[in-house]
């Protein structure tokens, strides 16, 4: 099974694939310490929305679940393709540490 999976990748640029690497990558390590389990799991759902013109407006959930865990969720909106994927994943990475 694949560490992190993706949905809702069709309609990202080059770009905005490799921010979503370099971004997943790092805070799946972060969230797999947090859990102390090997097999975590993290997916990354995202929803572009098309307004006037060239910009686009992102919407990302991430999930994260480990065997024996509680499933932890959550999402965020913005312009900002980097900032809501950061959010998102910010927002996961404290629902854990309140968690436990």
């Amino acid at each position: 099974m694949n560490e992190i999976q993706y949905s809702g990748i069709s309609d990202l640029n080059e770009e905005e694939r490799d921010t979503l690497n370099e971004i997943s990558s790092k805070s799946y390590e972060k969230i797999k310490n947090l859990l102390k389990k090997d097999d975590t799991t993290v997916s990354v759902h995202i929803k572009t929305y098309r307004q006037k013109g060239e910009k686009k407006k992102y919407s990302v959930t991430v999930k994260a679940l480990a065997p024996a865990t509680s499933i932890f969720r959550s999402g965020t909106t913005n312009w900002i393709f980097a900032n809501a994927l950061n959010d998102a994943f910010d927002r996961v990475q404290n629902e854990i540490k309140n968690h436990f």
